[in-house]
């Protein structure tokens, strides 16, 4: 497909009221002010929520509760079969609080509804209506809870209801189940879940599969039979002889079997997962919502305040001992929580297990990260020396004395990357955006790791290493970059995404902002990165202070998509830029103008993972298409020789390939055609030249790279030699943390080597007389030339960080 293609398919999609399909549902991105203007107070929604659910129950009275569910079920996956895009984001936690309404006062045995009645029709549609009315009347009640607490924590909080709320499956399922396997199906902790609660993960999971199945097969023979009536021309009372027999066949049992909903007894869900009766009893128990005598009207209200038992226990069960379930969604997102739930009330199993799930979660995290750097380093699990007071803090590495671990440690030509793996789960009062118990728990995921990682990060770049507890020194005075990442087990959607709020809420410091990943999301963006270079620029990205002030999404891969496109990014301030980087000239007005309105407001990222879904969709149904899959949005010959300088791996070559990536589009054409460009002037006049171009936002950040052919007959190591002294003495001109140099051959425009300068800048005699004997012209007469328009050699833009 084409991109141009690709670009009006996704703008069409977006103009379209879609779902996330490895969801089942994403977060609404419900403004604030037009909930209350819409609904008023919270009083007022809670009244108008209980009038629609004692509606609900008005209507459902003459049915049977078991037939109105598989029925709303029904419609809402036919629905979805015929199209995917035009079921609401919120269909699935629809059925759910359909489902706590008709159940309030328990399960009512009714009339036997029959599919084809027109009164039940008109039934189910004024119930289909009230359920999405309710959902819209209920939304305020997201905010109202949080009405109390500051600006920000009400901004958490809001996202953690919304979340508890609107996402039923924060993660694909394929994955979940992997997940499952990792944590659940080693022998060891099956042990323990069959001696703490009676049953394994893995017969919980043949238990739902085998509801799954005999829940679709009767409904497949229920649409195979009716399709044959119709096809027959026939009616249940009357049967013309030269009708086939099967016909009749499917009327009898149908006739036998009136009801709407497929029954499952325990024995049936035993027998077809070949399981024991008392074994699938055990599950069944474990996941089934026991149901209390309520106010439909009290259930709705709990429900929006992010309060379902069907959360993580999605089975109900009928007065006659068959088993019902809403809707497949919550099966394999309730497990993890149901059981870790289990296990707490035996404290020999419960810390078992939480070792194992930390360890998993370091080792998980890492797998997924390290495939993308090529000759990297790796330490996991280590122990090392920190500072244990202030006056330690003065001396020498060798008189730490306090102890601390390092979960990973990523090392790769001179950036690093700390990984800091938080397994702890959000508790229930945290979900309903209550902000004691939510902060409590961010404290424990977010902010322990920034810290943990803030922590090695300092001794690296202050120490230059870390002395391990055995006594030895790991040198990594040759680290110029350090990235944290912060890998949960815990989906925390509308949260951790919301960055700037962390920080305002003192949860996160802006100086050191960790990347905030659940591992779902990680596997995901790791099976879409093609390049090491977009993994460290999508690092800095995400982790850029300005950008989490600027973007907001509730979903980690809108982020990763945007960035794909080249649309994730932020204008830096000008005036720090200055201030840092002088070299780089004063700043325009319009820069100035364009950092000022930015400030003013905050972008809000629309959904934007179709394609994943469908790439996905293609690699699950083994028909994966390589065209699906989403790519980085760059100039393809600027990819080609990132692709190359990477498969060299000469010093910097990492840092170079992010920086080469991070212009804009058009400074990425630029960037692309530049050895054609010194290719062309030289055959112009048969000399060597030169392409300066420098860049940055801030001190830590800034670069020049220089683009140099080598003219025939020049000695390549004369031409090497003369490129690491023109770079080395216009970066310390300059003063910018990193110089590039790429030498090109001039009649085939081949990169035939590179160059990289990362020493701190500052003062220096050696390298004055350097540039002074390779007369470079000083900083004043460039910024002079730049606005005059003057030129004395081919000099792109100065480079925008996109």
């Amino acid at each position: 497909m084409s991109s141009s293609n690709r670009g009006r398919k996704r703008e069409k999609k977006r103009k379209q009221n879609r779902q996330r399909s490895r969801g089942g549902g994403t977060h609404a991105r419900l403004e604030r002010a037009e909930l209350g203007d819409l609904f008023g107070s919270e009083s007022d929604a809670e009244s108008r929520l209980e009038e629609i659910a004692a509606r609900i129950a008005t209507f459902a009275t003459p049915y049977n509760t078991f037939d109105l569910l598989a029925l709303l079920r029904l419609r809402f996956e036919t629905a979805l079969a015929a199209d995917p895009t035009a079921v609401g984001h919120d269909s699935a936690a629809a059925l759910e609080l359909g489902a706590l309404v008709l159940t309030a006062r328990g399960i009512q045995i009714g009339l036997e509804a029959q599919p084809d009645s027109t009164d039940l029709k008109e039934a189910l549609d004024s119930i289909d209506a009230a359920i999405n009315e309710a959902m819209a009347a209920g939304a305020t009640l997201a905010l109202t809870a949080t009405h109390q607490d500051s600006s920000d924590a009400r901004e958490l909080g809001f996202g953690s209801v919304l979340r508890e709320i609107f996402v039923r499956n924060p993660s694909y399922p394929h994955m979940v189940d992997d997940t499952l396997t990792d944590l659940f199906d080693e022998p060891t902790i099956e042990d323990l879940c069959r001696s703490a609660i009676g049953c394994t993960v893995r017969q919980i999971r043949q238990v739902f599969a085998a509801m799954r199945e005999l829940y679709r097969e009767v409904w497949q023979s229920r649409a195979t039979a009716w399709a044959e009536i119709a096809e027959a021309g026939v009616s249940n009372a009357t049967i013309a002889s030269d009708v086939p027999q099967h016909v009749p066949d499917h009327l009898r049992r149908m006739a036998d079997d009136k009801s709407a909903y497929p029954r499952m007894t325990t024995a049936d869900i035993a027998s077809r997962s070949t399981l024991s009766t008392e074994t699938a009893q055990t599950v069944l128990d474990l996941f089934t919502t026991p149901l209390t005598d309520r106010a439909p009207g009290e259930v709705a209200v709990d429900f929006f305040r992010g309060k379902s038992p069907l959360r993580t226990q999605p089975v109900l069960r009928a007065p006659d001992g068959t088993y019902a379930v809403p809707h497949d969604t919550l099966f394999v997102h309730s497990i993890r929580e149901r059981i870790e739930t289990a296990l707490k009330q035996d404290n020999t199993a419960w810390s078992a297990y939480q070792k194992h799930r930390g360890d998993y979660l370091e080792r998980a995290s890492i797998e997924l990260l390290t495939p993308h750097l090529p000759g990297h380093t790796l330490h996991a699990a280590f122990d090392y020396f920190v500072p244990d007071n202030e006056n330690q803090e003065k001396s020498a590495p060798k008189q730490y004395t306090k102890k601390v671990e390092g979960d990973g440690l990523i090392v790769i030509d001179d950036i690093a990357i700390i990984i800091e793996a938080k397994a702890v789960a959000l508790r229930q009062h945290s979900r309903t955006g209550r902000s004691g118990p939510l902060w409590q728990d961010l404290r424990r995921m977010v902010t322990i790791a920034a810290e943990q990682g803030d922590r090695m990060r300092e001794r690296i770049l202050q120490d230059g290493g870390l002395r391990l507890i055995d006594g030895s020194w790991l040198d990594l005075s040759g680290i110029r970059e350090v990235h944290t990442v912060a890998a949960t087990l815990d989906d925390l959607s509308g949260i951790a995404t919301t960055t700037h709020q962390l920080v305002n809420a003192g949860l996160l410091t802006e100086a050191n902002i960790p990347w905030i990943v659940s591992l779902h999301d990680l596997r995901v963006i790791s099976e879409l990165v093609d390049r090491p270079a977009e993994l460290i620029l999508y690092l800095r990205r995400r982790t850029d202070p300005e950008l989490t002030k600027r973007i907001q999404s509730a979903d980690e891969l809108d982020y990763f998509m945007y960035f794909l496109e080249g649309r994730l990014y932020a204008e830096p301030d000008p005036d720090v830029l200055q201030r840092e980087i002088p070299a780089l000239g004063t700043p325009s007005a319009e820069q100035r103008r364009r950092y000022r309105e930015q400030r003013k407001t905050v972008e809000f990222f629309e959904p934007l993972t179709d394609e994943i879904d469908t790439w996905y969709q293609g690699k699950l149904s083994g028909r994966p298409d390589a065209d699906n899959k989403p790519q980085m949005h760059s100039d393809p010959r600027l990819l080609a020789l990132v692709d190359d300088i990477t498969a060299r791996r000469e010093a910097g070559w990492l840092a170079l390939t992010t920086t080469l990536l991070s212009g804009d589009r058009q400074t990425q054409i630029s960037f692309g055609i530049m050895s054609d460009a010194l290719a062309e002037k030289t055959r112009e006049d048969g000399l060597s030249h030169r392409i300066v171009c420098p860049g940055g936002s801030r001190r830590d950040d800034s670069f020049v790279l220089v683009w140099m052919n080598v003219v025939p007959g020049t000695e390549s190591d004369t031409a090497h030699d003369g490129l690491i002294n023109f770079v080395t003495a216009k970066k310390h001109q300059l003063q910018v943390s990193q110089g590039f140099g790429m030498l090109f051959e001039a009649s085939t425009g081949t990169l035939s080597a590179t160059v990289y300068d990362n020493r701190p800048p500052g003062t220096d005699h050696g390298l004055d007389a350097l540039a002074n004997d390779l007369n470079l012209m000083d900083v004043l007469t460039m910024h002079r030339l730049r606005r005059t328009g003057r030129r004395p050699k081919p000099t792109p833009r100065k480079t925008k960080r996109r």
